[in-house]
């Protein structure tokens, strides 16, 4: 026999349940289906592509603040799960609401990290429809640029930017606080280092 924890939070019943990722303990917070994701990875793909990628050396806020219209008014739903997990001293908390009643379907993954909504992931369930639609846009306005890439980085200010990508569908990475993204990176690096220490005895 299964053996759930059940709470409430703002009238909705979430289950309660733990996984071990890279040994390490990370809670979630459920409705309907566990759907585990593993927040480690997805940051340290995203920080991969950050130094990868080379940005574009003028502003596009007409094109980014299409995006952030289009994409990032986030219905009024209560996230599907919640994973929360220690890093040193520190509580990450990412959020994962499905956004079902939009067309294409997205799905929508904030990081909160010292009590700031670091960063946001938006996957758009279009085969890379809006990826493409966006690197069009950019084109007709010059030209010259190369987007085969397939990688997109745009900056929205002197500490955020935006990263779009095509892997099978459409990736939006929003990355509010730069220098706080780098500490919670840093944050992921010290649990890799104590787990190849646990590991080497």
């Amino acid at each position: 026999m299964k053996i759930f924890n059940f709470f409430r939070s703002g009238g909705i019943s979430y289950k309660s349940k733990g996984r071990l990722i890279r040994n390490h303990q990370v809670n979630f917070k459920y409705k309907g289906k566990l759907l585990v994701f593993d927040p480690f990875t997805m940051l340290e793909e995203l920080n991969f592509k950050l130094k990868q990628v080379k940005g574009l050396d003028f502003q596009l806020d007409e094109i980014s603040q299409k995006i952030l219209n289009r994409h990032f008014q986030k219905e009024a739903v209560v996230p599907n799960s919640i994973a929360k997990t220690k890093l040193g001293r520190e509580e990450l908390m990412v959020k994962r609401t499905a956004m079902s009643a939009t067309i294409p379907r997205k799905s929508l993954y904030e990081f909160i990290w010292k009590g700031e909504c670091v960063l946001s992931f938006l996957r758009i369930y279009d085969y890379g429809k809006e990826f493409e639609k966006i690197s069009e846009e950019i084109r007709i306005n010059h030209g010259d640029l190369d987007l085969s890439s397939y990688a997109i980085l745009l900056e929205l200010g002197l500490n955020s930017n935006m990263l779009l990508d095509k892997f099978g569908q459409t990736h939006v990475w929003k990355i509010n606080d730069l220098a706080l993204f780098q500490d919670l990176m840093l944050a992921i690096e010290e649990i890799n280092i104590d787990e190849k220490q646990k590991s080497s005895y």
